[in-house]
């Protein structure tokens, strides 16, 4: 055992990724990588499904001519674009 699976007390095996993923979730407690990994991942695919449909209510908006239609269009597609910045924003605070 080197010093810091003596330190710590959670090495399982050897191999240098088990002794990385098992002093990592010793030092941050219950947050284990796999469920970093899956949290950034759901984030993104939160990030690309609201910004395609953000993107899709602008442009339906730009293609109306009913002025009370393009506000709504707008309306809604600007709460979906800052959903997906704040969804942005969580995941690059996150790495």
């Amino acid at each position: 055992m080197n010093g810091l699976c003596r330190k710590y007390n959670n090495c399982v095996r050897q191999t240098p990724e088990n002794r990385y993923i098992s002093l990592l979730s010793g030092i941050n407690g219950p947050f284990t990588i796999p469920g970093y990994i899956r949290g950034c991942a759901a984030l993104g695919v939160l990030v690309v499904f609201t910004d395609f449909f953000g993107s899709l209510l602008t442009g339906l908006g730009l293609r109306s001519t009913d002025p009370n239609k393009k506000y709504k269009y707008y309306r809604v597609a600007i709460y979906c674009l800052i959903l997906c910045g704040n969804y942005v924003y969580r995941l690059i605070g996150t790495s």
